[in-house]
């Protein structure tokens, strides 16, 4: 700050870094604690540094502030590979889940709390990820936005729009149907007439819906 370096400081342990920091001047990174683990830390100016936790596990780490809002990836407390991403936000850390497989990290989020990231399909394949803050119908109507400027087939279009409406109707059932064939259909058609770049990308989004809605 103004050319001058400012010791942060450890959570007690004899190391620490720092990650990011925000508008506001709050830093964000991990620091090892007292008893050799590794945790994520959010260090204000008058405050210091304090200690984000974990999600059940000895590690965790944050890569991204905005708003107050911090995310970053946490072990859970199971095997070793089960790192989780997580946001941060008024003292709560939440687990945001995977794609279905043992892991997931979150990199960075915008003021509107849009948060990007990567996180293990069940098949085991690294997938991007974008969770958001804002409400499903937001997402589905954003979702068929971005397939439009994609020009992606009027089959897949029509999945999103069912989904939509199955949404305003209340048919959870429907929508989880019609996102999960949109997602099959998005796949099938992966490096064929869909980049696989933009089909990971619809596929991410989608499965975001579809975990949102509580599809199984």
């Amino acid at each position: 700050q103004d050319g001058t370096a400012i010791d942060l400081g450890t959570l007690g342990g004899s190391h620490a870094g720092a990650s990011a920091v925000d508008v506001a001047g709050r830093v964000v990174g991990s620091s090892e604690t007292a008893t050799g683990d590794s945790h994520a830390f959010i260090w204000e100016a008058g405050v210091g540094m304090r200690d984000l936790g974990t999600l059940g596990g000895r590690f965790s780490g944050a890569y991204a502030i905005a708003d107050g809002q911090v995310i970053g990836w946490s072990s859970t407390g199971g095997d070793a590979d089960d790192n989780h991403a997580f946001l941060w936000r008024d003292g709560v850390m939440t687990d945001l889940g995977t794609l279905g497989g043992r892991w997931a990290n979150a990199f960075d989020i915008n003021a509107a709390g849009d948060i990007v990231g990567s996180a293990a399909a069940a098949s085991g394949e690294e997938h991007a990820v974008l969770w958001t803050t804002r409400s499903t119908p937001a997402l589905l109507d954003d979702l068929v936005a971005f397939g439009k400027t994609l020009a992606i087939p009027k089959e897949l279009t029509a999945k999103l729009t069912s989904a939509a409406a199955s949404l305003a109707a209340g048919d959870t059932l429907q929508v989880c149907s019609a996102v999960t064939s949109f997602i099959h259909m998005a796949n099938a058609r992966s490096g064929k007439v869909i980049l696989a770049s933009q089909a990971s990308q619809l596929t991410a989004a989608s499965s975001n819906i579809a975990r949102l809605v509580g599809c199984r």
